[in-house]
């Protein structure tokens, strides 16, 4: 009877490290393909891609507060990006618009990484923007008027 138990136990054992190296030998393969597919989508390109082209505007009402900080009224403001194979132009109402000139790019996932330059005199300003199409005419946009990550307007495509 004891010699049953014994020989029972070692089963056992034998079952469960067979069932945790199967287990560990299957975590592995599926880590080394996830990795290689990574690494394989990370491809940086030198020009944007023909997806984000075009001109991208959002159009909303914003308010006007006039020198005794009582609000006067509300005005039309807009916030746009205009993007082409080489150059990102971007403005917005009452402030400067800025090109810089693509140096970069890469699709992640379903956003778009583009980096680039501006240069004034000697000097180089970069900048990277994520982007993310939604539909042929919508994509969401970095919010201008703030340098926070994560913060996105939902701009549409327009004929300029």
């Amino acid at each position: 009877m004891l010699v049953n138990i014994l020989v029972n136990k070692g089963r056992m054992k034998l079952k469960r490290s067979l069932i945790a190296l199967i287990t560990s030998s299957t975590l592995l393969l599926v880590i080394g393909v996830q990795q290689s597919t990574m690494h394989a989508s990370t491809v940086w390109h030198n020009e944007t891609p023909t997806a984000l082209r075009g001109s991208w505007k959002k159009t909303f009402m914003s308010k006007t507060f006039g020198p005794n900080g009582n609000l006067d009224g509300h005005v039309k403001s807009w916030e746009a990006y205009r993007i082409t194979k080489k150059y990102v132009s971007y403005g917005a109402y009452g402030l400067d618009s800025y090109t810089y000139k693509v140096n970069k790019t890469v699709k992640i996932g379903t956003f778009y990484y583009i980096h680039g330059y501006q240069q004034l005199g000697s000097k180089k300003y970069y900048e990277t923007w994520k982007f993310k199409r939604i539909s042929n005419n919508k994509m969401l946009a970095p919010l201008l008027s703030s340098k926070g990550l994560g913060t996105y307007n939902h701009v549409h495509k327009v004929n300029i």
